[in-house]
């Protein structure tokens, strides 16, 4: 099983808050109409719920009985543990699009800024 130290845990609670403030500070610059600063604060925000995200799944996949069949150990000694399938394709591909949002969002808002 996946067991969660101290260091888990400060991490968790570093990206939650820093989660926070984003959506905080997207939020005032909403109401300050100020469209141009806000995609920063939502690039940041994605790049730190990535970890949230993925202590989400891990403790998802520690409950459920379909994860724990892919993820836990085999019982029986001496059988050699089947393999399970993993989509690294897919991966791969939702890192390339989440990277690409997360650049061009950066980019737009330096190019933005340099046109006033």
């Amino acid at each position: 099983m996946w067991r969660r130290d101290v260091s888990h845990w400060i991490t968790i609670c570093l990206s939650g808050l820093i989660v926070a403030l984003c959506v905080y500070f997207i939020r005032l610059a909403n109401l300050a109409a100020d469209s141009s600063r806000m995609w920063v604060f939502v690039a940041f925000g994605v790049f730190f719920s990535i970890p949230l995200f993925v202590s989400f799944f891990h403790i998802v996949s520690e409950k459920s009985l379909r994860f724990h069949k892919i993820y836990g150990g085999s019982n029986e000694e001496g059988k050699p543990q089947k393999t399970p399938f993993v989509p690294h394709w897919f991966v791969v591909a939702g890192m390339l699009v989440i990277g690409l949002s997360v650049f061009v969002a950066i980019l737009r808002s330096i190019l933005s800024s340099f046109a006033k």
